[in-house]
């Protein structure tokens, strides 16, 4: 039996060891979102992926030795994001140059491993494999065992952001809520000291007797931990990963609290919201786990690039703004809670001041000039939007309107760390309310909260 084992220890199998503990260790991730049939189907291409070019390297070099570089091929495409980061890239910035790069690097290693291993002894290859297969074979254990002890930590933090709905202590008049949010849309006093630029927006909204509060800050510098905060009323705690975050929006306490007290929710966004599915899929996050798997792979990011073109997000703009513009003149029976979230002026800047629809062009991390000019001219073609908006619809004035950022924004070339947690915030509020709290509002995670106190009805 032993000598049964130590030869199977001998072949190969960590070509296919190693695509097990990859899928494993994604599953870790969070393992509340595992889905059987997507692991087994992964696991399977991948075997069938590794199994042929496994055979290709046994024609073209010592077989006993080809193990070892489809593992390395197989490693590249798996961990190329990670790779980028450890080399000092920003997820967000990874250059496509990049890519040409690192493979023609692995191209390379590759010819050196073809031409080298054929003066190296075999008998080292064969003390080698038994090694990595018990290595691969424990990393996948202990994968397994996070992943167990990772399931019941998630079910604990499900109970801490719990949360008791806030108890209406007014019973007035119920007009509709508008929440704009515009993705990565900065303060102005942090446009004003990190882009020179004087927004214009403010004084136009305070014409309309919107409040601008330009101290408002949150305690998150991405978009679905900030989103996350708004929807469950609460900042106090970080969710755990972006997988997590995906699964509390889904189960936030403000949109049950919210239509408890006779409104109407309606998505124009891109999460799942409560039971409110979302209008389409534009954020970058793992929805599924399917993508759980694939996000951080070459794989993932391809797609990524694809789906993040001018076009279709600025399409995906459009798709709000029209849906805006129909909902909010719309008779109905009910007050409504009208949640639009538009990517502007998050990248890929589509459009430019005038409104013109820009190329694509992969964006440098430290190309401040082209940021700057990129950024601020989405800025103000959301700006256009936004006044063209009030305009259109003089009924909005009988609306509660908000106007807000989810955060600042977040290039490298920007040293103020700080304006990444200070997002745009404007307040339309028309007849009594709380002005004092209103303005004293410091975080943008307590203005579900100071609606549900100014609108809701007593149970």
């Amino acid at each position: 039996m032993g000598e049964k084992i130590k030869r199977i220890l001998s072949w190969q199998l960590y070509v296919y060891l190693y695509g097990l503990s990859f899928i494993v260790f994604k599953i870790a991730a969070y393992p509340a979102s595992f889905s059987l049939i997507p692991a087994i189907n992964c696991l399977f291409l991948y075997c069938v992926g590794a199994r042929i070019i496994l055979s290709i390297f046994r024609i073209i070099m010592n077989p006993a030795f080809a193990g070892i570089a489809t593992v390395l091929v197989c490693s590249s495409f798996l961990h190329v994001v990670g790779i980028a980061q450890l080399l000092g890239f920003n997820y967000a910035y990874i250059p496509s140059w990049f890519y040409g790069y690192f493979y023609l690097f692995v191209a390379v290693l590759v010819f050196f491993m073809i031409r080298v291993v054929r003066s190296i002894p075999i008998t080292i290859v064969t003390k080698l494999n038994p090694m990595i297969n018990v290595f691969l074979l424990i990393i996948t254990i202990v994968f397994l065992t996070n992943s167990y002890g990772r399931y019941g930590q998630i079910k604990a933090e499900a109970k801490l952001h719990t949360h008791n709905s806030i108890k209406p202590v007014a019973d007035i008049h119920q007009k509709d809520i508008v929440w704009i949010l515009m993705d990565e849309y900065a303060s102005s006093t942090s446009l004003q000291n990190q882009f020179g630029y004087q927004n214009p927006l403010d004084s136009i909204l305070q014409k309309q007797k919107f409040i601008v509060l330009d101290d408002m800050h949150t305690r998150f510098n991405n978009t679905l931990f900030s989103v996350n905060s708004i929807f469950n009323e609460d900042d106090s705690i970080k969710p755990s990963s972006y997988y997590e975050g995906i699964a509390l929006l889904r189960h936030g306490s403000f949109i049950p609290s919210i239509e408890k007290s006779g409104y109407r929710f309606i998505n124009l966004g891109f999460f799942d919201l409560a039971e409110h599915p979302m209008i389409a899929d534009r954020s970058g996050y793992p929805y599924t786990f399917l993508q759980q798997l694939f996000s951080g792979t070459f794989f993932g990011m391809m797609y990524s690039k694809w789906k993040n073109t001018n076009v279709k997000a600025d399409a995906y703009n459009n798709q709000i703004f029209r849906k805006l513009n129909d909902t909010i003149p719309a008779i109905s029976s009910q007050p409504r809670f009208i949640w639009a979230h538009m990517t502007i002026p998050h990248s890929p800047f589509c459009r430019d001041a005038s409104g013109q629809l820009r190329k694509d062009t992969t964006e440098e991390a430290h190309d401040s000039s082209y940021i700057k000019r990129g950024y601020i001219g989405y800025l103000q073609y959301g700006n256009q939007l936004l006044v063209s908006l009030l305009n259109k619809h003089p009924e909005m004035a009988d609306k509660i309107i908000i106007i807000s950022g989810d955060h600042g924004p977040r290039f490298p070339f920007l040293t103020n760390k700080d304006y990444q947690k200070w997002p745009y915030a404007a307040i339309h509020f028309p007849g009594t309310y709380d002005s004092l709290k209103l303005k004293n509002l410091r975080y943008i995670s307590q203005i579900p909260g100071f609606l549900l106190k100014q609108v809701a009805k007593p149970d």
